[in-house]
């Protein structure tokens, strides 16, 4: 079983004069081991020379690891200080690789330096509105991960960075672990207060705290039903 790595990533959102705010996607080398080809947000391991992750120092060092990530994968320069924690996911057993990952936002003052990409690990990026990316996503015109999705779908009605600020003190900061099963071409993932997470059984429906993706048709649905007691890891946001 891999060993769950530390790992930290921002949300870089830029404030348009026009239609609302623009969030930075970066895509992924089809060549890597872990989301080949993926549109994601700047991130990734947590290394020592980010800091020390114990109780009181993991905060600090996962906003510094975000910032070097920003830096090295887009030539961002981002303030440490500035970065605030929406939700922590853990990916799933299963693969090969297993992240605890730290979700930061942060704006993109005109002051900062244009998007510069290393076309190694990255290959390309956008700055799109986050309805825009959910609509590339139905058209198949991209690929993105769970997390990313839950979020983009949670501010995509967002106006300004203050809005995504406030929609993310709405909740508080999210917390998930999802447990996963691939079922005839449908990827379900299910949290904390579905009646099959702790089984892993998709079949069990009582309750349900789950992402079900259909990847012959590039579909993300969301259910949330009778589990009111725990909060719901999109936000409570309609889809």
């Amino acid at each position: 079983m891999p060993v769950i790595k530390p790992a930290s990533t921002v949300l870089v959102v830029k404030d348009h004069p026009v239609d609302g705010i623009r969030i930075l996607l970066l895509k992924r080398n089809s060549k890597l081991n872990f989301a080949p080809d993926y549109w994601v947000f700047p991130g990734g391991r947590i290394d020592t020379i980010d800091g020390i992750m114990n109780d009181a120092m993991a905060h600090q060092t996962a906003q510094k690891a975000a910032v070097r990530e920003a830096y090295e994968e887009a030539q961002l320069e981002l303030d440490p200080n500035q970065l605030e924690l929406f939700c922590h996911w853990t990916t799933p057993s299963g693969g090969n690789k297993r992240f605890s990952t730290w979700f930061f936002c942060g704006h993109y003052g005109p002051g900062n330096k244009e998007v510069q990409i290393d076309q190694s690990e990255i290959v390309d990026y956008k700055w799109i509105h986050p309805q825009h990316a959910l609509n590339e996503l139905s058209n198949r015109k991209l690929n993105l991960l769970p997390p990313t999705f839950v979020t983009l779908n949670r501010i995509k009605k967002a106006r300004t960075y203050r809005d995504v600020r406030e929609e993310f003190a709405r909740t508080g900061i999210v917390r998930a672990k999802p447990v996963t099963i691939l079922e005839n071409g449908k990827f379900f993932c299910l949290y904390q207060g579905d009646a099959g997470y702790d089984a892993a059984d998709i079949l069990q429906t009582s309750s349900k705290h789950r992402l079900v993706i259909d990847q012959n048709n590039g579909t993300f649905d969301f259910e949330y039903e009778h589990c009111e007691h725990i909060p719901p890891v999109n936000g409570g946001v309609n889809f």
